[in-house]
């Protein structure tokens, strides 16, 4: 049987030989007590907030330009910059490949029609051909009642014909 490790078991014993007896829980335990015990600290509490100040730009403090205005290929649309050659290729590429996918959907409902015809032949050949299967065995049957009557009667005449065959002995 062959056995594979799992990511974890492997882990867990590198970091539990690394960071002591608690393992990878453990030394989780102890980063998380050791933020919780600076988090409480008067000192680091003023100062997390000066790391924490972060500048966001609202749609108000973009400078207010032209939407048709260009620098190099750029317009600048809803305080977005767009790279308008860039645009313009995917577009046409996106372009070609909807051309692409349409032709291919129309060749397989081309197939498609193809094979519904096929089918309903083959089935209107199967219904023809079940029925002539049907008359061949009835004619057969027929046959088979017309060779037992020949018989008998080729037996009825070979008795009658051993009979004089006697008599005239």
């Amino acid at each position: 049987m062959i056995y594979f490790a799992r990511p974890y078991d492997l882990l867990s014993k590198v970091y539990s030989r690394d960071f002591g007896v608690g393992g990878v829980d453990g030394f989780i335990n102890k980063i998380s007590n050791e933020i919780d015990k600076k988090l409480q600290d008067p000192q680091t509490y003023d100062c997390k907030n000066s790391y924490l100040e972060v500048q966001v730009m609202t749609e108000s403090d973009v400078p207010v330009r032209d939407v048709g205005e260009t620098s190099q290929g750029m317009v600048l649309y809803k305080g977005a910059m767009i790279d308008i050659a860039n645009l313009l290729s995917r577009l046409e590429r996106s372009e070609r490949d909807r051309i692409a996918i349409e032709e291919k959907v129309a060749d397989q409902q081309a197939d498609l029609e193809y094979l519904r015809a096929m089918i309903s032949s083959s089935e209107e050949t199967t219904k023809t051909l079940a029925s002539e299967l049907k008359e061949v065995k009835e004619k057969l049957s027929d046959t088979t009642k017309t060779m037992q009557d020949v018989e008998k009667t080729c037996g009825s005449y070979r008795e009658l014909l051993d009979i004089i065959h006697l008599m005239t002995m």
